[in-house]
C-alpha cells in the first residue's frame, strides 16, 4: 500500500485521515512479472489536483525499480475521469488480453 494522509497538525483528527491510498501486489501474468494496481482511492478534495497523477508515477518507480515488466490494471469503461487520467495524461494502453477486446481481434 502507499497511503497518503493530509498535511495538518499533529494531534487534530484531520491529520490522521488518509487523503487517498494504493493498494498494489506483485503477481506473474503468465510469464511475466508485473505489479498488478488493484485499487486507487482519493478524496473528493484531492482529485483533479496531481495526486492521483503522482502517485500512479511512485507506482511505476515501484514496479521498474523491482524489476516488474510492466504496471496492470483494470478500469471500468464507465470511469471516464479515470480513463482520461490513465491513458491520456499517463499514457497508459488497453492491453490485448483485455475483456473488452475479445472478440474484436482482427477487425
Amino acid at each position: 500500500y502507499l497511503i497518503v494522509y493530509r498535511k495538518g497538525e499533529a494531534g487534530k483528527a484531520d491529520a490522521k485521515r488518509p487523503l487517498a491510498f494504493v493498494h498494489y501486489r506483485f503477481i506473474a501474468q503468465g510469464a511475466f512479472p508485473v505489479l498488478y494496481l488493484f485499487e486507487i482511492q482519493l478524496e473528493r478534495s484531492a482529485r483533479r489536483r496531481g495526486v492521483g497523477k503522482h502517485l500512479m508515477r511512485m507506482v511505476e518507480v515501484i514496479a521498474k525499480r523491482t524489476g516488474m515488466g510492466w504496471v496492470m490494471l483494470t478500469v471500468f469503461n464507465e470511469n471516464v475521469s479515470a480513463r482520461k487520467l490513465y491513458m491520456n495524461k499517463l499514457g497508459y494502453r488497453v492491453d490485448e488480453t483485455s475483456p473488452s477486446r475479445v472478440g474484436k481481434r482482427g477487425e
